[in-house]
């Protein structure tokens, strides 16, 4: 359990029933890996002041603190640590989603991570470090997608940003069965970033259309199914976004 420090400097430290996923500046490919490989990650997400991210988890039993155990730049803060809440600095909510559980291949990831570190010297490897070695077109979207993408997005948006909308496009051109919860799931991602003001609305229905035109779903439900499973995913139009000008969104 992570004892959170607001960034005003309180002394009154309180134990809380969570722990924290610090992924530094470095650490985001190790993230949009795990992401395209095992879903977008449903739970609180905050953005730190050195531009990395704060990802919570519900305290799991036995989670201690670590550096670099999963992958470089890549923390774990538990039983032992503590966090500040950099959203008491006015960094960026990401993700203002219920925390959520340790997600069940990432404990499984951390469990092989400590074998390997207890092992001799020389004895061979076959966890953590094999497995965040995907191959460059595991986490590539198509080029013509990746290209839209970079349009489409606010001018100057942080890298994390722009590695966040690309490793969820991933998810959705390389499903295979599922596709209609993984639309809606990913829909609901996306929210969080329109609300950053990273990219418009409009422009996310026309990213998510070409990759379900790319992964069949449209082929096979239709374009008006896609659209509803979109907007039930992205949620009542409350606000747009950025104001648009162009053909999508960006000068």
């Amino acid at each position: 359990m992570a004892v959170a420090i607001p960034f005003d400097g309180c002394a009154d430290w309180s134990v809380n029933d969570f722990d924290v996923l610090d992924i530094d500046r470095g650490g985001e490919d190790w993230l949009m890996n795990y992401e395209c490989s095992h879903g977008p990650l449903s739970t609180r997400i905050v953005g730190t002041q050195s531009g990395g991210l704060h990802i919570y988890f519900q305290h799991h039993a036995g989670m201690k603190c670590s550096a670099g155990l999963l992958a470089p730049n890549v923390d774990i803060r538990s039983t032992g640590g503590y966090v500040i809440l950099w959203d008491r600095a006015g960094c960026q909510v990401l993700s203002n989603a219920p925390i959520g559980p340790w997600p069940g291949k990432m404990l499984e990831l951390l469990h092989e991570a400590t074998e390997a570190r207890q092992r001799p010297a020389g004895y061979p490897l076959r966890g953590t470090q094999m497995v965040w070695q995907p191959s460059q077109a595991d986490h590539e979207v198509p080029r013509e997608l990746y290209f839209k993408v970079c349009r489409s997005m606010a001018p100057n948006s942080p890298l994390r940003y722009k590695r966040r909308v690309l490793g969820l496009l991933n998810v959705l051109v390389r499903k295979t069965d599922g596709r209609n919860h993984a639309l809606n799931t990913i829909g609901f991602a996306f929210r969080e970033l329109i609300g950053a003001g990273v990219i418009t609305r409009t422009n996310v229905e026309s990213l998510l259309i070409d990759a379900s035109t790319l992964n069949g779903y449209i082929g096979k439900r239709g374009r008006d199914a896609a659209e509803r499973t979109i907007r039930s995913g992205l949620g009542p139009i409350d606000h747009e976004g950025p104001t648009q000008s162009g053909e999508e969104g960006w000068p």
